[in-house]
Protein backbone atom coordinates (compact mmCIF):
# COMPACT_ATOMS: atom_id res chain seq x y z
CA UNK A 1 0.00 0.00 0.00
CA UNK A 2 1.60 3.41 -0.53
CA UNK A 3 1.24 6.67 1.25
CA UNK A 4 0.35 9.58 -1.42
CA UNK A 5 0.17 11.89 1.58
CA UNK A 6 2.91 13.73 3.57
CA UNK A 7 4.69 12.23 6.13
CA UNK A 8 3.57 11.92 9.66
CA UNK A 9 4.52 10.27 13.10
CA UNK A 10 4.07 7.09 13.31
CA UNK A 11 2.73 6.84 9.69
CA UNK A 12 5.32 3.90 9.18
CA UNK A 13 6.72 5.91 5.90
CA UNK A 14 10.49 5.36 5.56
CA UNK A 15 12.67 8.72 4.85
CA UNK A 16 13.38 7.64 1.24
CA UNK A 17 9.28 7.66 0.73
CA UNK A 18 9.33 11.03 2.90
CA UNK A 19 11.69 12.73 0.54
CA UNK A 20 9.95 11.67 -2.53
CA UNK A 21 6.81 13.39 -1.52
CA UNK A 22 8.39 16.37 -0.75
CA UNK A 23 10.25 16.72 -3.20
CA UNK A 24 7.20 16.16 -5.45
CA UNK A 25 4.98 18.86 -4.39
CA UNK A 26 7.75 21.47 -3.63
CA UNK A 27 7.90 21.75 -7.73
CA UNK A 28 4.23 22.73 -8.00
CA UNK A 29 3.09 26.15 -7.74
CA UNK A 30 0.33 27.29 -5.32
CA UNK A 31 -2.31 29.24 -7.60
CA UNK A 32 -2.86 32.14 -5.00
CA UNK A 33 0.92 32.54 -4.04
CA UNK A 34 1.10 35.34 -6.04
CA UNK A 35 -2.70 36.91 -4.21
CA UNK A 36 -1.32 39.00 -1.62
CA UNK A 37 0.89 40.66 -4.50
CA UNK A 38 -2.50 41.22 -6.22
CA UNK A 39 -4.32 42.78 -3.35
CA UNK A 40 -1.72 45.61 -3.27
CA UNK A 41 -2.28 46.86 -6.76
CA UNK A 42 -6.01 46.85 -6.28
CA UNK A 43 -6.99 51.02 -5.79
CA UNK A 44 -8.64 51.95 -3.31
CA UNK A 45 -11.45 54.64 -2.74
CA UNK A 46 -10.34 56.53 0.11
CA UNK A 47 -13.94 59.11 -0.51
CA UNK A 48 -15.91 55.79 0.45
CA UNK A 49 -13.89 55.14 3.21
CA UNK A 50 -14.17 58.70 4.86
CA UNK A 51 -18.26 58.66 4.16
CA UNK A 52 -19.60 58.03 7.55
CA UNK A 53 -21.85 54.95 7.63
CA UNK A 54 -25.64 54.61 8.00
CA UNK A 55 -24.93 52.99 11.21
CA UNK A 56 -22.52 55.29 12.73
CA UNK A 57 -24.93 57.84 12.00
CA UNK A 58 -27.41 56.00 13.77
CA UNK A 59 -25.03 55.17 16.29
CA UNK A 60 -23.58 58.85 17.23
CA UNK A 61 -27.63 60.40 16.68
CA UNK A 62 -29.22 58.07 19.61
CA UNK A 63 -25.75 59.21 21.61
CA UNK A 64 -26.85 62.60 21.11
CA UNK A 65 -30.14 61.77 22.44
CA UNK A 66 -29.02 59.64 25.29
CA UNK A 67 -26.75 62.27 26.80
CA UNK A 68 -29.57 65.02 26.61
CA UNK A 69 -27.85 67.17 23.49
CA UNK A 70 -31.31 67.29 22.21
CA UNK A 71 -30.90 70.93 20.52
CA UNK A 72 -28.36 69.08 18.25
CA UNK A 73 -29.95 65.84 18.00
CA UNK A 74 -32.76 68.50 16.06
CA UNK A 75 -30.48 69.40 13.98
CA UNK A 76 -29.53 66.63 12.37
CA UNK A 77 -33.05 65.56 12.06
CA UNK A 78 -34.40 65.16 8.20
CA UNK A 79 -37.51 67.93 7.91
CA UNK A 80 -39.92 64.62 7.05
CA UNK A 81 -39.25 63.35 10.47
CA UNK A 82 -42.76 62.12 12.48
CA UNK A 83 -41.18 63.42 15.45
CA UNK A 84 -41.06 67.04 15.88
CA UNK A 85 -37.59 68.60 16.14
CA UNK A 86 -38.48 70.77 19.30
CA UNK A 87 -40.30 67.95 21.09
CA UNK A 88 -37.53 65.73 21.49
CA UNK A 89 -36.46 67.32 24.89
CA UNK A 90 -39.98 66.31 26.38
CA UNK A 91 -40.45 62.84 24.77
CA UNK A 92 -36.97 61.87 25.25
CA UNK A 93 -37.81 61.94 29.59
CA UNK A 94 -41.91 59.90 28.57
CA UNK A 95 -39.53 57.13 27.15
CA UNK A 96 -36.92 56.97 30.25
CA UNK A 97 -39.54 56.36 32.41
CA UNK A 98 -40.91 53.65 31.19
CA UNK A 99 -37.33 51.89 29.99
CA UNK A 100 -35.46 53.17 31.65
CA UNK A 101 -31.72 55.27 31.33
CA UNK A 102 -30.61 54.28 28.14
CA UNK A 103 -26.79 53.56 28.58
CA UNK A 104 -25.26 52.02 25.67
CA UNK A 105 -25.80 50.58 22.14
CA UNK A 106 -24.72 48.03 19.53
CA UNK A 107 -25.10 47.98 16.10
CA UNK A 108 -27.40 44.61 15.08
CA UNK A 109 -28.02 45.09 11.34
CA UNK A 110 -29.46 47.25 8.13
CA UNK A 111 -32.48 46.88 7.02
CA UNK A 112 -33.92 48.70 3.17
CA UNK A 113 -37.13 49.05 2.17
CA UNK A 114 -38.09 51.14 -1.17
CA UNK A 115 -35.60 54.04 -0.61
CA UNK A 116 -35.54 54.06 3.39
CA UNK A 117 -32.63 52.46 5.76
CA UNK A 118 -33.57 51.59 9.13
CA UNK A 119 -30.24 50.79 11.42
CA UNK A 120 -31.37 48.30 14.06
CA UNK A 121 -29.64 48.94 17.44
CA UNK A 122 -29.68 47.26 20.96
CA UNK A 123 -30.07 49.56 23.43
CA UNK A 124 -29.25 48.71 27.31
CA UNK A 125 -31.62 50.28 29.43
CA UNK A 126 -30.72 50.59 33.58
CA UNK A 127 -34.33 49.63 34.88
CA UNK A 128 -33.84 50.11 38.21
CA UNK A 129 -30.62 48.51 38.85
CA UNK A 130 -31.75 46.14 36.33
CA UNK A 131 -30.16 46.36 32.73
CA UNK A 132 -32.55 45.49 30.18
CA UNK A 133 -31.95 45.23 26.46
CA UNK A 134 -34.46 46.62 23.49
CA UNK A 135 -34.26 47.19 19.58
CA UNK A 136 -33.73 50.79 18.57
CA UNK A 137 -35.47 50.90 15.38
CA UNK A 138 -33.14 54.57 13.72
CA UNK A 139 -34.99 54.97 9.97
CA UNK A 140 -32.50 57.73 8.05
CA UNK A 141 -34.00 59.66 5.03
CA UNK A 142 -32.34 59.44 0.83
CA UNK A 143 -29.71 62.06 2.60
CA UNK A 144 -28.58 59.77 5.48
CA UNK A 145 -30.51 62.02 8.41
CA UNK A 146 -32.49 60.31 11.39
CA UNK A 147 -36.19 60.64 10.58
CA UNK A 148 -37.68 58.16 13.36
CA UNK A 149 -37.18 56.10 15.84
CA UNK A 150 -38.69 53.25 17.57
CA UNK A 151 -38.21 51.07 20.86
CA UNK A 152 -39.47 47.85 20.12
CA UNK A 153 -41.03 46.09 22.99
CA UNK A 154 -39.84 42.35 24.57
Amino acid sequence: MKNDGPPCVGSGVTPIESESWHARHRSKQHPFRLLPLLLLAVPVDTKAQDTPSLERTAVEWMTLLMEGEFQRAAQQMSPTSSIPPDQIATFWPQLASRYGDLRRLGVINRITLNELETVQLLGYFDAGGETASHTIRVTLDTEGRPADFFILDG
